[in-house]
């Protein structure tokens, strides 16, 4: 059973790969690629920078590698309207339990997306999708203590497989509510007040799995959905200083945002979105010591990934070392609850398929693994 889902995945792997990218796409139409399940949503809408500095050093790969397998299984992701910890428990049950029942060791990651980023009384969070209720940190950490006790108790026998669960947040900032930028003198106080609030939970989560012996399956991180329409580039290097000035060196955060506007090999005359520079998206989500990149790669024709591979090809020349990416994410079960995308519907097989073929299209950003691929839908429908 295991060799004939593996052929299946090959073949399915080799079909997708084998097609070339549409290179007519327009770059307003790369634009409205965004911001799709926010706009999407029929109920109420979810609604001191550094100077960068190399912290990794890997040598680029002096040829394309030999392309493995793709994820054995892809996960879902979840936009979530509630921080109800008996939710969060039978989500990380459930996965336990698929990976308990699959052959060998997993290695997956799942984001929990909660909401835009908000401040009230002292208090840093967000304000929750679906219902815009703001809900603190405090108030999220029994949540993502039961994940991990879910799935310790339902992987039963099965000690070696392992889950990477991420609190996500964005950089989302409303025009009626910009609390996000509000600015003290030179710094962005709000928005690195809610990156250090972010890293400190992270690290009450992860102490608390360590306590209780869950440590060595279940990882907590922060993640970020950072989409440049969303917010300038200021405030969201200011979320992530707080993050790092607060993470005890050891604690990371995924990005799980876009690169709106960036050029490509197709489109190398192109300039990201809302005043944002290659330097600006390197360093959140690769050049900060925390930062890693899980990037949305929703668009079927492939532009999203050879954007971001952009993005590593800037690494390599400006600072000597390549991106390495996890995997991507994709929107597809979103898309069917919400009845289609357009443009935008990349299955979990397209979207590791697209970001694979991108990155090993040079051998200056080839990988030898992309061994992550989630899916995201939302938790309330």
């Amino acid at each position: 059973m295991k060799k004939f889902l593996r052929l299946n995945l090959l073949i399915g792997f080799l079909i997708l790969t084998g097609l070339t990218v549409r290179t007519g796409l327009a770059q307003q139409e790369e634009y409205r690629l965004y911001l799709p399940l926010v706009a999407a949503e029929p109920r109420p809408a979810p609604t001191a920078t550094r100077t960068p500095v190399p912290t990794r050093t890997v040598t680029p790969s002096p040829t394309p590698v030999v392309t493995p397998l793709p994820p054995e299984i892809y996960t879902t992701s979840y936009y979530m309207d509630n921080v109800n910890p008996g939710n969060y428990y039978n989500i990380g049950c459930s996965m336990g339990s698929r990976d308990r029942n699959l052959y060998g060791a997993q290695d997956s990651v799942v984001i929990f997306a909660l909401g835009r980023p908000y401040g009230e009384n002292g208090k840093y969070g967000v304000k929750i999708y679906n219902y815009n209720v703001f809900v603190s940190t405090d108030q999220m950490i029994e949540a993502f203590q039961k994940f991990g006790e879910g799935y310790w108790v339902c992987s039963g026998s099965d000690r070696q497989s392992k889950v990477t669960v991420g609190f996500g947040t964005s950089n989302w900032e409303p025009s009626t509510a910009p609390w996000f930028s509000v600015k003290t003198g030179d710094t962005y106080s709000n928005a690195y007040q809610h990156g250090k609030a972010w890293a400190l939970m992270v690290r009450q989560v992860n102490e608390w799995y360590a306590s209780r012996g869950y440590a060595s399956q279940v990882t907590a991180v922060g993640a970020i959905d950072m989409e440049l329409s969303w917010n300038k580039p200021a405030p969201s290097k200011a979320w992530v200083a707080g993050f790092d000035a607060n993470d005890q060196g050891k604690y990371a955060y995924y990005n799980f945002g876009d690169c709106a506007g960036c050029p490509s090999k197709y489109y190398p005359g192109w300039t990201p979105n809302n005043g944002w520079t290659l330097d600006d998206i390197w360093y959140t989500s690769w050049g900060a010591p925390p930062a890693w990149p899980l990037p949305l790669i929703y668009a079927e024709s492939g532009i999203n990934a050879y954007q971001w591979q952009w993005v590593s090809r800037y690494s390599v020349l400006t600072y000597g070392s390549k991106i390495l990416f996890k995997g991507p994410m994709t929107q597809r079960q979103a898309c069917l609850q919400v009845g289609g995308c357009a443009y935008i519907n990349n299955s979990p097989m397209m979207g590791w398929s697209q970001l694979w073929q991108a990155l090993n299209s040079d051998s200056r950003t080839s990988q030898t693994s992309l061994p992550w691929s989630t899916d995201i839908k939302y938790f309330y429908r």
